[in-house]
């Protein structure tokens, strides 16, 4: 059985760990960058990955088929391969490619349109936005790998998350902006108001997310703000020493501390009042936890912590297990995931106990 598999290129080897510890005899038979195709004598890879909350595997698809493309037929080829995986024309259809190293100057949208408008006129019901199965196609070097999957048993729903996140999100102030959305959607977050504490905030990225959905954030870093740039959004901002006073709350979105997180003190804000606390510093994860353990008497019942573990080497689990080992008394640990815009680094998603060691 073939399967392809959307990986973390930063962390290929342990995103291949992950995959083993599915099928310990799977092979690798072709490999470009973040995707893999592999073969496995097991028939419910894709099933199982839900299982093991992977860290590193974006997605993983069955393939049903595989074919050559003709360079002078190139697209009638490709959906030649998708007719064959004979659709319930019954069925909300999504078309997806992954358009990989292809010899000719067709993009991946290009022939999801093409393959979509034609199974259309035949009478498929094409619909984007609430699919019952998936259709893909997966073309790597003048060869097409076709497969077909039930949109609720897909680990993601879309085959090139990177492109999914790069067409539906846009950076204002910095990348970091693209780090956060994502793990709004992967661990779905709601914005909900109230009051964000923002570690290692310069430019403002994570605290402009934070504004728009609603979150009065506090920016500390002893760096500057990208304060033009999140004016033009709308939001305000303020340079604050001190006590964040309710007027204050009530009149501005982003309240910049310009120090240090070790420098600022506890007393910020009314204790209890604070749901939510990021890290995003660029230090070793145990730093990163001090910080957290700082501002822990202001966060309140069931506040939500988004941690990245910066990874200085591409020995990951190392800097996981520190994280987690200096959480664990206080939050509870929900997920660990790379995400598409992370680079040497994994994104963190924890909740505070309700009775905490503090």
């Amino acid at each position: 059985m073939l399967y392809f598999a959307y990986i973390s290129e930063t962390f290929k080897k342990s995103s291949i760990d992950e995959l083993r510890s599915l099928d310990l005899d799977l092979k690798v038979i072709k490999e470009y960058r973040e995707v893999l195709i592999i073969e496995s004598s097991q028939m419910d890879l894709e099933v199982r990955l839900k299982d093991i909350n992977p860290i590193f595997i974006y997605n993983l698809l069955p393939l049903s088929s595989t074919s050559n493309i003709d360079e002078s037929n190139y697209l009638k080829t490709i959906y030649d391969a998708f007719k064959m995986l004979n659709i319930d024309k019954s069925s909300a259809l999504m078309v997806q490619c992954f358009n990989l190293n292809s010899k000719r100057g067709y993009s991946a949208k290009d022939i999801e349109v093409y393959i979509g408008e034609n199974l259309e006129r035949e009478g498929q019901d094409i619909n984007i936005e609430a699919p019952q199965v998936v259709a893909f196609a997966v073309i790597i070097d003048m060869v097409c790998y076709c497969g077909s999957m039930l949109a609720y048993d897909m680990f993601r729903l879309h085959l090139d998350p990177k492109r999914f996140y790069k067409n539906r999100f846009s950076k204002v102030v910095s990348r970091a902006e693209l780090k956060l959305e994502e793990a709004w959607d992967e661990f779905g977050l709601e914005g909900h108001g109230g009051i964000a504490i923002d570690i290692g905030a310069a430019p403002g990225g994570w605290s402009l997310v934070l504004a728009r959905k609603g979150i009065k954030a506090i920016a500390i870093d002893s760096g500057n703000l990208d304060v033009a740039a999140i004016s033009r959004q709308g939001v305000k901002v303020k340079v604050v020493d001190g006590k964040i006073s309710k007027q204050d709350l009530d009149e501005n979105h982003i309240f910049h501390i310009k120090s240090a997180y070790e420098g600022v003190a506890k007393d910020i804000v009314q204790d209890d009042n604070v749901g939510m606390i990021l890290v995003d510093i660029n230090s070793t994860p145990d730093v990163s936890v001090k910080a957290v353990h700082k501002f822990l008497p202001l966060l309140c019942a069931d506040a939500l912590l988004i941690m990245t573990i910066k990874c200085v080497t591409k020995n990951v689990s190392k800097y996981i297990n520190i994280a987690k080992d200096g959480l664990k008394s206080d939050f509870e640990i929900k997920s660990v995931r790379c995400l598409p815009a992370n680079r040497m680094e994994v994104t963190l998603y924890a909740i505070k106990k309700r009775i905490s060691s503090v």
